[in-house]
């Protein structure tokens, strides 16, 4: 049977209607497994589960997110970086849950190393704002248990991809929901300690294992500290990764390593860097000193407990998506510890084509972003009247 018709015939049985718009459509009267996030997006989770029952609360999990056109069997290289449990959102680029982005997602994911050994990952749909879901029933399992991901013709047809132009690209970046996704892995991870990153950051050697005991000491549940960690990025042509801080500075003596997107250094920059790289590395690192959030541009790479807040749903990819969580952190009265030996890099720089995609991306939705930045600027104000004057003025 073909894809297509096996996709016609499967909506027929679960009795799926789609409205003028394309938008995903559920009766009232049925049942399937999807939890509602909001009104626009509804989620799968667990449709890969780790097989390990031994992560207590007293992990620290990795959240991770991306949009299916983004994952490939490369991502077993993050489930051997990372030891500890990973919980992966995944935004389905379709409005239809039976699609062929959803088989190739599941077949690409299946492809994957040891995935089960540590990850847990969710499936994420757009849906339409009249749909009517209920969490339970059968509909996503069987779906899923009649792909054959073997049959590499349904494969390859499945994951036949699509060729963009710049500006296609640009409004495609712009409608990933990256903070819906970010705050649907992050809900559904199950530790006292998260650190929320993104798809292509590594970890140095035992990032975690170092970092627990400080984060047992210092991040309580009533704490309002963070533990921060510097970030770097590595060439592409480098073949062994920085493993601790002696191979990093090696690296970055050969200028094949920097501090992260080295054309935008004040996002990035932390102080002390060579005091940073002097210390010797130890099992259980020290906190060499704590950063004042005095630039609005300052976006820390941090570990936390899991009671900062989320991410703002409103801002638009890309374009202080991620800072503005570090602002309501502030806000907060976060401090920022920064930690010595540990660090996380990003393999490869910022190609020119990629550069001018970001920029496009920013300008479509610079317009949108002023009515956002004021509301949030209003939301801060009423929930921390307190530290109105204490924090850096946004920058948009």
């Amino acid at each position: 049977m073909s894809v297509n018709l096996f996709i016609l015939t499967f909506f027929g049985l679960c009795y799926i209607t789609f409205a003028s718009d394309d938008r995903l459509t559920l009766p009232v009267d049925k049942e399937v497994n999807l939890i509602r996030h909001n009104k626009d997006y509804v989620y799968f989770p667990n449709v890969f589960k780790s097989n390990y029952t031994n992560f207590n609360n007293t992990r620290i999990s990795l959240i991770l997110h991306c949009s299916n056109d983004y994952i490939n069997s490369g991502f077993s290289k993050h489930v051997q970086n990372w030891k500890g449990p990973i919980s992966l959102g995944i935004y389905i680029r379709t409005t239809r849950i039976a699609s062929n982005p959803t088989i190739c997602t599941y077949c690409t994911l299946k492809k994957v190393a040891n995935l089960t050994q540590n990850t847990f990952v969710h499936f994420i749909y757009a849906v339409n704002a009249n749909s009517s879901i209920k969490p339970t029933g059968p509909f996503f399992t069987t779906f899923l248990s009649s792909i054959n991901c073997e049959n590499e013709e349904i494969v390859k047809k499945s994951c036949t991809k699509q060729v963009f132009t710049i500006t296609e690209k640009a409004r495609r970046t712009t409608e990933y929901p990256i903070n819906v996704v970010r705050n649907i892995a992050r809900i559904l991870s199950k530790t006292d300690y998260i650190i929320i990153a993104d798809f292509d950051h590594m970890f140095s050697e035992n990032f975690e294992q170092k970092l627990l005991p400080l984060a047992k000491i210092h991040l309580t549940n009533d704490s309002r500290k963070a533990l921060t960690y510097r970030i770097f990025e590595v060439d592409e042509s480098v073949e062994i990764m920085p493993k601790n801080k002696s191979t990093l500075f090696s690296l970055m003596a050969k200028k094949k390593a920097n501090i992260f997107h080295s054309y935008y250094p004040e996002g990035h920059t932390i102080s002390r860097l060579q005091e940073w790289i002097n210390t010797k590395d130890s099992a259980t690192p020290e906190i060499q000193f704590e950063e004042k959030y005095i630039r609005s541009t300052w976006e820390p790479q941090f570990c936390s407990n899991r009671n900062i807040p989320p991410f703002d749903e409103t801002f638009y990819y890309p374009l202080r998506d991620n800072t503005e969580l570090r602002w309501e952190l502030c806000r907060q009265n976060y401090t920022f510890l920064i930690v010595n030996d540990v660090f996380m890099y990003h393999i490869g720089t910022k190609k020119p084509t990629d550069l001018s995609i970001v920029q496009m991306a920013r300008s479509l939705v610079s317009k949108r972003i002023k009515k956002i930045s004021y509301n949030f600027k209003k939301r801060m104000n009423t929930l921390y009247p307190e530290t109105k004057d204490k924090c850096p003025i946004i920058d948009i």
